[in-house]
């Protein structure tokens, strides 16, 4: 109707608007309005934002995309609290986020996933390999790991940066997107604590395949 399409038209130009801020200021700008709005991945808003900045710069968007989708993970899968305590820190970017599935043999496919996470005293011990991890060398990550504890379902930890045994280097020479740092990620008995691992990130169906109903759906039509 007429005052949709209002509406939406005063977005779009807010947004172009915003895509010709500095990055640093655009970034946190556009973060904080998508969580303060609660619009989730698949919003018609999300959309405009998204093609505005991918406009300007496609590569600030990747950072800040990553960011967005490490993100919506804690707010998808996460205990109250864990929301609470990661996702004001996320908008204000003093905590960057990445998404870390993608591993050296089996790409993205989820069901060759290697990474394990096995129960120790006070929280969990990660083994495992990580690759082409956006935005793992400057912030933290979300690891997708197989918990031999619960029939080796796929479930979701939240490694905090600078994490004992969380060692990550850059992926050099990419052709494209070079803003935005790859990163190799190796586990090794790398600790996180009980309260990082994201209660609702149940199994494959709950957790990993539920960002990636969105996720990918939004990268596709980008």
């Amino acid at each position: 109707n007429v005052r949709r399409d209002a509406r939406l038209t005063g977005l779009s130009e807010g947004f172009v608007a915003l895509a010709t801020m500095p990055a640093g200021r655009l970034v946190a700008t556009i973060v904080a309005t998508y969580l303060t709005m609660n619009l989730m991945f698949g919003s018609c808003y999300m959309l405009i934002g998204v093609e505005a900045i991918g406009n300007a710069d496609v590569s600030s968007l990747g950072t800040l995309w990553l960011n967005a989708i490490g993100m919506s993970v804690v707010e998808k899968l996460g205990d109250e609290e864990q929301k609470q305590r990661l996702l004001p820190a996320g908008i204000k970017f003093d905590r960057i986020m990445s998404f870390g599935l993608t591993e050296p043999l089996n790409g993205s496919d989820a069901s060759g996933l290697k990474t394990t996470a096995t129960k120790v005293e006070g929280g969990w011990k990660l083994n495992g390999e990580k690759r082409w991890i956006g935005n793992a060398t400057i912030g933290d990550c979300i690891v997708w790991a197989r918990n031999a504890s619960d029939g080796n379902k796929i479930q979701a930890f939240y490694v905090e940066k600078g994490s004992q045994g969380f060692n990550t280097k850059k992926i050099e020479r990419k052709y494209s997107l070079r803003s935005v740092w790859n990163a190799d990620i190796k586990l090794d008995n790398c600790f996180v604590p009980d309260k990082n691992k994201l209660t609702y990130a149940k199994d494959f169906a709950t957790g990993t395949n539920a960002i990636l109903e969105s996720s990918r759906l939004l990268v596709g039509w980008m």
